[in-house]
């Protein structure tokens, strides 16, 4: 994005921002004003180096409450392309997203998460990662199980998986069953616990991905045993 243009623009989200603040306007009607492209480069550039932490961290806040889902995504996919590790004030907009009322921007803040625990101090991570599996949302539960479908180091996932395994929400278990391909071995007995007991599961849905993981397991181990 152009330098003149960016400045104009951030000029502009800082008087929203302000506003906002203050408890004057909701920031989504102006922000609607705005073309879902120029909004989408902005958060792209939010990810240089130039930019300081707390502007880049004030700008975002803003477009989450941007009322277009290809905007919150957008915010997701320039907190996942930071380099920094996950600081809290990135956590509290990523669990702001992890809530949101649509699927694709949910999904974002999910991958976008995995990619910060990969930036993430090992402690931090277990933290995150512990927190996250007993929130009192499901959407945030399920955010953690698919941001661990990334191979990602967490000591102690196999407690984690096994929590999420057993959630009381079927989505949160389904997700559990992809991260549980990831992390754990077949041969590991949390493994081999958690798709018994998703195969007898009440939910299909649960039951149907359960046994995908286990044909996709022997088949794995068939072409392990004739390679």
């Amino acid at each position: 994005m152009l330098a003149v243009c960016r400045q104009s623009l951030m000029k502009y989200l800082a008087s929203l921002s302000l506003a906002a603040g203050c408890g004057l306007a909701d920031p989504g009607p102006s922000l609607a004003q705005i073309p879902a492209r120029l909004i989408t480069e902005l958060t792209e550039d939010s990810a240089d180096a130039d930019w300081r932490d707390g502007d880049r961290v004030a700008v975002l806040r803003l477009l989450i409450n941007d009322r277009r889902a290809q905007v919150r995504c957008a915010v997701a996919q320039a907190l996942s392309a930071l380099r920094q590790p996950l600081a809290p004030d990135s956590l509290d907009l990523l669990q702001t997203l992890a809530l949101d009322r649509a699927w694709p921007v949910r999904e974002a803040a999910a991958q976008a998460l995995g990619q910060g625990l990969c930036r993430t101090p090992v402690s931090e991570r277990v933290r995150t990662a512990c927190e996250w599996s007993l929130a009192e949302t499901a959407h945030q539960r399920v955010a953690i199980a698919r941001a661990l479908t990334r191979a990602i180091r967490v000591p102690g996932v196999d407690v984690i998986l096994a929590h999420l395994a057993h959630d009381p929400d079927p989505g949160v278990r389904t997700a559990a069953l992809g991260a549980l391909a990831v992390q754990l071995e077949p041969e590991d007995p949390v493994f081999t616990e958690i798709i018994h007991a998703a195969l007898e599961d009440s939910e299909r849905a649960v039951r149907r991905a359960a046994k995908k993981l286990m044909v996709r397991t022997l088949r794995n181990r068939a072409a392990t045993a004739l390679a």
